[in-house]
Formats: structure tokens, C-alpha cells, sequence
């Protein structure tokens, strides 16, 4: 067939920022693959590239989400809103006449996908990134139910991509789901990683988002190099957990770079000698960590730097980093262990290039973007054309 048309229903657009947004830019957007529509309920961001479709609440609904009682809104939102379709969606879904409908299974913005699906008699093919445990608004009945919603989104898929095998194995078994890595390209660039002077200042830099557990272990981090002499930790993200006092602080010290783009992030991440991936400890967190794989794992490979995973045992990071053998690993929560293993790595030369030569053959064979859409781009055809033999 063609180039299929697709329609993505997400709270995740593709746009060039981070996580399931830059996935799918990088897949929908940057290639030539598809022709695409966008539907979703962010706001205050698109692409004039491609049609696109803001979905609002109803007025009431918008009303409720503004008063005390907010709270109640969200719950139904999560619950119900998913299940009906505006006049002004269906239009819009109807006008691009889409092949398959794709989206981020995270939220009822999935939901409303399955929904459109069924009134436009196409598949939906949903890709399951990350476990929806946190950072979502209503009362904890409603969000213990997460876990159900999600793993009903995905038997109600036609194609389920799960981010990582832990995912799809947490997910249990489905007839047609596969494994989509995070991608990106191979720069071939030169690493400077074994020109590190033992007598200089080794970078660690860690990039991406500082809220939930990741900015408290970055504070413990900082706090825990005060004062070295040979080790520098750079931090460079938004959601920063500190005052606006202590950011001045850590700007003029250069520990804190703000947020960049990915332009300017990939700059900085090329500037430092190893970078830092850091997986929450919390058991709040342990569902989440031990079924997704970073994003950010792909462009920190890409510079062919050491990398340091600090997480627990079970997190998929650790697990993938002892099986490849890319990363140093510490399992321990205490920083001090991340400062003893940054330290070894300065005066190991051999240590970093060998990290960086498996980094190298792990990505090639698993996460390089030609390889891991043309997969994605195969098996969204089949499904197509299955789907229409059978319907």
C-alpha cells in the first residue's frame, strides 16, 4: 500500500521536546513514512505542518475542572470522557479519512482513539510507553484503577508497541504486540571520552525532566560533590525541585544549565566526559521503572560517552545495562556510591571505551531509527491490511 494515514489521538503530540512527544516526532514528523493527522487535548503547543485538532471538554466539564470540586472532574475525565466523541472530532477524524489511528496509551485520550476507531471502522494501534502510576490529578479510588484502564487499552488495540520487553511482559500476552525501543540516529562522531585528563575535571552530566524522584536525587547528588575537587555534576531539565535562591546559585556555579532544546542538550551532553541516568528508588515509582526504558538512553549513546545508570536492581535501565554491558551501574541509593563510580571512571580509560564500544553495538542492533521504525512501519501495514480482510 501507500504511505498509510495516520491518525495520532495522544496527550503526547509530536513535537521536538522529550519522551513520547519527540518519539513521535521522530517517527511522524522527521520521516517521510506517513501521512499524518493530529488530535489531542494539549493546548498550548503545535505543528502547522500537519492538520491538527485541539480537543476541549464540554463547557460544563471545563467549568467543574475550575471550582473545589475539581477533583470530580478529573475522575470522570478518566473514567468516562474517553467513550464519547465530539461532532467537531468526528469531523475532523472523518475529513483525514485515516488508515490505522495511533496513540499514547497513557491517558483517555487512548480511549477516545478506540472510540474514533470504532465509528470510522479502522484499527488502532496504541503504544505503551509508560505506566501511568503518577503525576495525574483526581481522587485515589479513581486513580487505582489505572492499572485496569491501561491494561484494557491494550487488549482493545488491534497493534500493541510496548516500549521495552518488561513492558510487553508486565502487559501479559497479546496477538499482535512487539517491542519499540526509543530510536534515534547514529552520529558516527568521535568521542572524546578517552582524552580525559586524570588531573582535569570529569563532567557527569545528567539531562531531563527534575520532577518527582529525579530532582531529590539530583539535590542529594550536588550535595554530595560539594567540594570535589575532580568530579563536576551539570544538570540541565525543567521541573527543578529547588528554590528560585538555590537555582541562582547552582546557574552561577555552573551546576545548572536550565531547561535546552534538543539541539542545544545535545551540545552540552557532547561537552561532558559521562552521563548520568537516574531510575526512582521509591516503591511508589517501582511499577513505572521496571517497565519503561528512558528516552534519553538513546541520546546520551549517541554521544559515545560512559554512561552511569543509578536505580534499583529491578528497573529495566540496570537490567538492559548488565545484559549489554553499556553502563556502570549502581544499585546503591546512597550518592556517595554514584560519586565512587564516577571517580573510578576518570582514571579508566579502558573502562570508558569499552562501555562506549558496547553502548555502539547495543544501540546499532536495537535502537538505530531505521531499524526500529521500519519494524513499526511493516507491522502497522499488516494490521491494516488484516484488519480490512477481515472486516
Amino acid at each position: 500500500m501507500n504511505r498509510p494515514r495516520v491518525l495520532i489521538v495522544t496527550t503526547n503530540p509530536p513535537l521536538k521536546e522529550m519522551g513520547g512527544s519527540l518519539l513521535f516526532y521522530r517517527q511522524f514528523i522527521e520521516r517521510a513514512d506517513y501521512d499524518v493527522a493530529v488530535m489531542t487535548d494539549r493546548l498550548d503547543s503545535q505543528l502547522d505542518s500537519v492538520p491538527w485538532f485541539q480537543v476541549k471538554h464540554p463547557r460544563w466539564l471545563a467549568r467543574i475542572l475550575r471550582t473545589r470540586f475539581s477533583l470530580f472532574g478529573h475522575d470522570f475525565i478518566h473514567l468516562f470522557a474517553g467513550k464519547f466523541a465530539s461532532r467537531e472530532s468526528l469531523q475532523f477524524a472523518r475529513k483525514f479519512n485515516p488508515d490505522v489511528i495511533i496513540t499514547g496509551a497513557e491517558t483517555w485520550m487512548s480511549d477516545l482513539a478506540i472510540t474514533l476507531g470504532k465509528k470510522l471502522d479502522v484499527p488502532v494501534a496504541g503504544h505503551f510507553m509508560d505506566w501511568p502510576t503518577y503525576a495525574s490529578l483526581g481522587h485515589d479510588c479513581v486513580k487505582r484503577k489505572f492499572t485496569t484502564l491501561f491494561k484494557r487499552r491494550y487488549h482493545r488495540c488491534h497493534l500493541a508497541f510496548g516500549i521495552c520487553p518488561e513492558m510487553l511482559e508486565a502487559l501479559g500476552p497479546h496477538p499482535n504486540a512487539h517491542v519499540y525501543y526509543p530510536s534515534g540516529n547514529w552520529t558516527g562522531q568521535d568521542s572524546r571520552a578517552s582524552q580525559v585528563s586524570n588531573d582535569g575535571r570529569f563532567v557527569v552530566m545528567f539531562a531531563g525532566n527534575l520532577g518527582q524522584w529525579y530532582g531529590h536525587a539530583i539535590i542529594q547528588l550536588l550535595d554530595a560533590l560539594e567540594g570535589h575537587e575532580k568530579i563536576q555534576l551539570k544538570v540541565a531539565g525543567k521541573n527543578a525541585p529547588w528554590s528560585e535562591e538555590r537555582g541562582e546559585e547552582l546557574r552561577a556555579s555552573g551546576h545548572f544549565l536550565g531547561f535546552l532544546d534538543h539541539e542545544a542538550c545535545a551540545d552540552a551532553l557532547g561537552e561532558a566526559d559521562a552521563l548520568l541516568v537516574i531510575m526512582g528508588f521509591d516503591e511508589d515509582s517501582r511499577m513505572i521503572e521496571s517497565t519503561s526504558f528512558k528516552s534519553k538512553m538513546v541520546d546520551y549513546l549517541v554521544q559515545q560517552k560512559p554512561l552511569i545508570i543509578w536505580g534499583p536492581e529491578y528497573c529495566t535501565a540496570v537490567k538492559h545495562a548488565r545484559r549489554e554491558g553499556f553502563a556502570e551501574v549502581v544499585t546503591n541509593p546512597d550518592p556517595t556510591a554514584v560519586v565512587r563510580v564516577a571517580e573510578e571512571l576518570q582514571v579508566s580509560s579502558e573502562k570508558r571505551q569499552s562501555l562506549i564500544r558496547n553502548g555502539e553495538r547495543f544501540f546499532k542492533e536495537n535502537l538505530d531509527a531505521g531499524i526500529v521504525f521500519g519494524r513499526a512501519l511493516a507491522e502497522t501495514i499488516k494490521t491494516i491490511e488484516a484488519y480490512r480482510k477481515a472486516h
